[in-house]
């Protein structure tokens, strides 16, 4: 199916940290399969079928790349592209979202594939419900949603990651303050920045 479908609609540089906040929001948990084309090095595939955790991207004055995140309550696989220079998604004839297509620098391209999403109306059990004004899903029908972290940017990182430790008491989990990215644990959700 996807062979089929076009990547041409090209997502201006400077919506990119919009673009990749909103498509994580809107596709976590989403399986995903990840695939680098690389005219040296020839083909790989990355992973398959892989829930997506999120996409960030740091524009070029703190760090410069792409960061594809899998996995369900923690970070199980992390993919990153250094130096992105065009992204491309592609879309379903009726819109859904099934590809986003990343070129770096150095030729690379990064291809990150969506399944469709299923039907609203198929019940977790398998079978199809027929839904009416009023009707609802039963618990067991229902998506989990778990919220899982807070992305921030700032305009002084310094500053923003002391008040975080020191003043809330966030304990740091993982910091580079050279590229200026910290990770803050919050109990069972986490603070980017």
């Amino acid at each position: 199916m996807l062979n089929r479908i076009e990547i041409t609609k090209s997502v201006p540089q400077e919506r990119w940290g919009e673009f990749f906040d909103q498509f994580s929001d809107g596709n976590r948990g989403r399986h995903i399969s990840i695939e680098m084309v690389n005219s040296e090095l020839g083909d790989a595939e990355l992973i398959q079928n892989a829930p997506l955790m999120a996409m960030v991207y740091d524009k070029p004055d703190k760090g410069n790349d792409l960061v594809i995140e899998t996995g369900r309550d923690e970070v199980t696989y992390a993919h990153t592209v250094d130096s992105p220079t065009e992204v491309l998604t592609g879309q379903s004839e009726s819109g859904q979202m099934l590809a986003v297509w990343i070129g770096d620098a150095t030729g690379t391209q990064t291809l990150v594939k969506l399944q469709p999403v299923e039907s609203p109306s198929l019940s977790s059990s398998g079978k199809t419900v027929v839904m009416g004004s009023g009707d609802r899903l039963a618990p067991a029908d229902r998506m989990n949603l778990k919220y899982i972290c807070t992305r921030l940017n700032v305009e002084n990182y310094a500053d923003c990651k002391l008040f975080y430790q020191d003043v809330l008491g966030f304990n740091v989990s993982l910091a580079n303050d050279a590229q200026e990215y910290a990770e803050l644990d919050a109990g069972a959700t986490k603070i980017h920045g």
